[in-house]
């Protein structure tokens, strides 16, 4: 998809008109076609940004799966070790919600008042 939208680029670039069906025509003569965007457009160069584009697109993309990653593994480590999570156990009903939750605040008010 990139890749069209510099394809879309350039002939706008060189003949001030969006990309649209007519571009099939122009590469029928493949030769002639490569001879005429290589001494028109500047190809390395915009192969070299769409290089560094999908790079740093693959860098965040992988950054993104390595913190999710980590973040699933802390809480697979940590949740079942926590007393935060008794909030909302598995035997809680509708009917004892309320006291469930106050149980839990009295536990933050007990603690702030040692500290």
């Amino acid at each position: 998809m990139l890749l069209l939208y510099f394809v879309d680029f350039g002939h706008y670039a060189y003949g001030r008109v969006r990309l649209n069906a007519s571009l099939v025509d122009h590469l029928r003569p493949v030769g002639v076609a490569a001879r005429v965007a290589w001494d028109t457009y500047p190809v390395l160069l915009c192969l070299l940004g769409l290089a560094l584009l999908a790079s740093a697109y693959f860098w965040i993309v992988r950054g993104a799966a390595r913190h999710t990653r980590s973040a699933s593994w802390a809480l697979k480590e940590l949740m079942p070790q926590s007393e935060l999570w008794e909030v909302l156990p598995p035997h809680q009903t509708g009917q004892n919600t309320l006291e469930q939750i106050l149980r839990f605040q009295s536990r933050f008010d007990v603690s702030a008042r040692a500290a």
